[in-house]
C-alpha cells in the first residue's frame, strides 16, 4: 500500500483529470483578473531576508565554492517547472547544517551543509528548497503584510545600529519564511526529487540526504524543536523510500510527452502528460503542456484562421498552430491552463495560450488582458507581441494591429508569422503604398517553408507574379497536407540558404551543406530505425512508455544518453544527451562548441531560451534539428526529429 504522500497526490490528480469539460470554468476576463502578479512583493521579501542574513552572518568569500553551487542551482532550475527563474545565491559562513530558499528567487546555503553532505545530497537539498519557491509554499504559510512590517522593522534596526532589534526581526522573518508544515515539507521532497532526477542526480540522493542530516542534527533540527508540525527526518526517509520507485517510473513521462509533441504525436503526448500529472498534480508546466496539446488538437477540425499565432510548449519545444476551435478540446485546454495558473500565476505560456483561445472564441477584451499579462512577464517575446496584433486585427482595428506586428518584428526580425500577418493587414487596408509594402514582405516569405505557397498565392493575387509561376521549392523531406496547413513543432521547415554561384569577387564565406538523408542519422542510429533494432543494439531501455496499444513508444536509455519516440515501431525523433558520444552526420556531439556547430550547420533558423539560465536552443528547421547550448558555449543536448 502506498504511503500517504503518494496516495494523496494520486487522489488529487485523479479527481482533477476526471472532471468533465463542462465543469464550471472561469471566463477569460476572470482568469486575467485573478492571476494577479505578485513578483514585486515576492522579490521585496526575499531580498530583505537575504540582506538580513548578510548583516547577521556575512558572506563566504570563496569564489570557487560560490561558482560550484551556482552551477548546481542552474542545473536544477533548468530541469524544474520554471527553467526561466533566476535565483540569487549566497553561501553563508555558518556551521549550522541548513539551507533556505525564499520568495522572489533567493537561495542561502550554510557552509555547514556543504561540509556535512555529499555533492548529490547537497543537490537534492537545493532542489527541495527550490521546489518550495516554485510551489509557492510561502504563500500558504506567510502573511505578506506582516512580513513586510517585520522587514521594515529589521531594516530600521540595521540603520540605527540596533543589533538586538535586527536579530529579533531576522528570527521572526526566518520563522515566517521557512517554517513549512508536514504536508508542505513532504511535498517539497517529492518535487525536489523530481527536479534532482531530471537534472541527472540519482534517485537515492533524497534518502541519503535525509539520513545524513538526521545523523548531523538529530530527528528535528534544534531551531525547529518548537514546531510540532514539522516532519522528522525518519518520517521523510520513510516517505521517500515508499515513493522513490513510483517517482522513478513516472517522472520521465513528462519527457515522453514533450518528445511525442516534438514529433507531432499529440494523441500520444496527451495521455503521457495526464499520467505524469497523476503523481505530480502541482506541476504547472505539466498542466500548461497538456493544455497546449489539447489546443493543438482543437484547431484541426475548423476552418483556417487568417491570423498566425504562436503557442509555446515547455520544455525544449515550440508549437505554432493555425485554425479555429473545436469546443471539446478547447474546454479541456482551458481547464488545463486554468490549473497551471492556479499553481503558478506567473506562467506566461498558459496566459498567452489562453489569450489565443479567447481570440478564437471572440472574447477580444479577455484575449487582450491575458496576452498583456503574458507580455508583462516576458516583454521581449515576439509571439505575445504578434498575438496581440492578431487580437486587434480580429476586432477590426488593423492600424493598432500593425503596431503590434511591427513590435514583434523589432523584437525578432526573422519571425515569419508576424511578417505574414503584417502583409495580410496591409493588403486588407487596400492602399497603393500598403500594397507595395505587402508585396515586399511576401517576397521575403517566398523562401520560408510553410509560407512559400501562401506568399506565392498572394503575389499572384496582387499582380506581382504571373499566374503560371510556381512557388519556391523547399528541399526537405515529404510533408503532409496538415503540415502545410499547420505551422507545427519547432517552427516551420525552413529552406537552407543556397550556396552562392562562384564569381570573380572574393570567395564568399563557406555555408553549411544542404539537408540530406544523412541528417536523419547519428553514428549507428537514426530516424526510421525500428524499436526492436534499437533494443538489440542498446539493450532494454531504462524507461519505456507505450500509448495507443503500443503504436506510440517513448523509450530512454539513460546510460547511453539517448531517448527516442517511435510510431508503428519506426523511430520518429530522438534526443542525445550526456554521457553519449554519438555524433550527428556533420560531426557535432555533446561537448562540441557553438563555433563548431555554426561551422557545420550555419546560422540557426531561430534561437530561444536563455543560455545563462541553463540552455539556449538553436533550431535548424529544414533538418528537424535542435541543439541546446549552455552558458559555456557547449552543446549539451541534441534533438533530431523527422521532417
Amino acid at each position: 500500500m502506498r504511503r500517504a504522500l503518494i496516495a494523496a497526490a494520486l487522489a488529487a490528480a485523479t479527481l482533477s483529470l476526471a472532471a468533465p469539460a463542462s465543469a464550471q470554468i472561469p471566463g477569460y476576463g476572470e482568469l486575467a483578473r485573478t492571476t494577479a502578479l505578485t513578483a514585486a512583493d515576492d522579490y521585496r521579501i526575499g531580498k530583505g531576508y537575504m540582506d538580513m542574513v548578510k548583516w547577521m552572518y556575512g558572506e563566504l568569500d570563496d569564489p570557487t565554492i560560490q561558482q560550484d553551487i551556482e552551477e548546481v542551482v542552474r542545473k536544477i532550475i533548468a530541469a524544474s517547472d520554471r527553467p526561466d527563474m533566476v535565483f540569487n545565491v549566497i553561501v553563508v559562513p555558518d556551521p549550522t547544517v541548513n539551507a533556505a530558499a525564499l520568495p522572489g528567487g533567493f537561495l542561502m546555503i550554510n557552509k555547514g551543509l556543504l561540509d556535512g553532505l555529499s555533492d548529490d545530497e547537497v543537490a537534492f537539498v537545493l532542489a527541495h528548497e527550490i521546489s518550495h519557491v516554485q510551489l509557492r509554499h510561502f504563500a500558504t504559510t506567510m502573511n505578506m503584510t506582516a512580513a513586510m512590517e517585520v522587514l521594515s522593522t529589521g531594516e530600521a534596526a540595521h540603520a540605527s545600529g540596533d543589533s538586538g532589534g535586527l536579530g529579533s526581526a531576522y528570527t521572526e522573518l526566518s520563522r515566517m519564511a521557512t517554517r513549512y508544515n508536514r504536508t508542505l515539507e513532504l511535498e517539497a521532497d517529492l518535487y525536489g526529487l523530481l527536479y534532482a532526477m531530471r537534472a541527472g542526480y540519482p534517485a537515492q540522493s533524497g534518502i541519503d540526504a535525509m539520513e545524513s542530516m538526521k545523523l548531523l542534527v538529530g530527528e528535528v533540527p534544534e531551531w525547529m524543536a518548537d514546531d510540532s508540525s514539522h516532519p522528522t527526518f525518519s518520517m521523510r526517509v520513510t516517505e521517500l523510500q515508499a515513493g522513490t520507485q513510483t517517482v522513478t517510473e513516472t517522472y520521465a513521462l513528462f519527457d515522453a510527452g514533450v518528445a511525442y509533441a516534438r514529433a507531432g504525436d499529440y494523441e500520444a503526448a496527451i495521455p503521457a502528460f495526464q499520467q505524469f500529472l497523476t503523481l505530480f498534480p502541482k506541476s504547472s508546466a505539466g498542466w500548461s503542456n497538456l493544455g497546449t496539446c489539447y489546443l493543438h488538437e482543437a484547431v484541426k477540425s475548423f476552418p483556417e484562421d487568417p491570423w498566425k499565432d504562436d503557442l509555446p510548449l515547455y520544455l525544449k519545444a515550440d508549437i505554432t498552430v493555425r485554425g479555429g476551435p473545436d469546443k471539446l478540446m478547447m474546454g479541456r485546454a482551458r481547464d488545463a491552463f486554468s490549473r497551471a495558473l492556479e499553481l503558478d500565476p506567473n506562467r506566461d505560456a498558459a496566459l498567452g495560450n489562453l489569450g489565443v483561445m479567447a481570440r478564437l472564441e471572440g472574447d477580444y477584451p479577455g484575449a487582450e488582458a491575458l496576452l498583456t499579462k503574458a507580455l508583462e512577464l516576458d516583454p521581449d517575446y515576439p509571439g505575445y507581441l504578434n498575438n496581440l496584433g492578431n487580437v486587434h486585427a480580429a476586432a477590426g482595428d488593423l492600424k493598432k494591429a500593425d503596431k503590434w506586428w511591427g513590435k514583434a518584428l523589432k523584437a525578432d526580425p526573422g519571425v515569419p508569422y508576424a511578417k505574414a500577418n503584417r502583409a495580410q493587414g496591409w493588403v486588407l487596408q487596400g492602399k497603393k503604398k500598403t500594397k507595395q509594402d505587402a508585396i515586399a514582405l511576401y517576397e521575403e516569405l517566398e523562401g520560408e517553408p510553410g509560407y512559400s505557397q501562401l506568399a506565392h498565392d498572394q503575389l499572384v493575387a496582387l499582380g506581382a507574379k504571373p499566374a503560371d509561376s510556381q512557388p519556391v521549392a523547399v528541399p526537405v523531406a515529404e510533408r503532409s497536407t496538415e503540415d502545410e496547413q499547420l505551422l507545427v513543432l519547432l517552427g516551420s521547415l525552413e529552406e537552407p540558404a543556397p550556396v552562392p554561384e562562384p564569381t570573380a569577387e572574393p570567395a564568399p564565406e563557406p555555408t553549411a551543406p544542404p539537408a540530406s538523408q544523412d541528417d536523419n542519422k547519428a553514428t549507428n542510429i537514426g530516424l526510421g530505425m525500428e524499436f526492436s533494432a534499437m533494443v538489440a543494439m542498446l539493450g532494454a531501455p531504462t524507461f519505456k512508455d507505450e500509448q495507443d496499444d503500443g503504436y506510440f513508444i517513448y523509450a530512454s536509455w539513460w546510460e547511453a544518453g539517448l531517448s527516442a519516440t517511435f510510431a508503428d515501431e519506426a523511430c520518429t525523433s530522438m534526443e542525445i544527451f550526456p554521457p553519449s558520444e554519438t555524433k550527428t552526420s556533420r560531426g557535432i556531439y555533446i561537448g562540441s562548441t557553438a563555433e563548431e556547430l555554426k561551422a557545420a550547420y550555419g546560422e540557426p533558423d531561430s534561437v530561444f531560451g536563455d543560455r545563462n539560465a541553463g540552455y539556449e536552443a538553436w533550431t535548424y528547421d529544414a533538418l528537424g534539428h535542435v541543439f541546446y547550448v549552455d552558458e559555456k558555449d557547449l552543446v549539451v543536448s541534441i534533438s533530431i526529429t523527422a521532417k
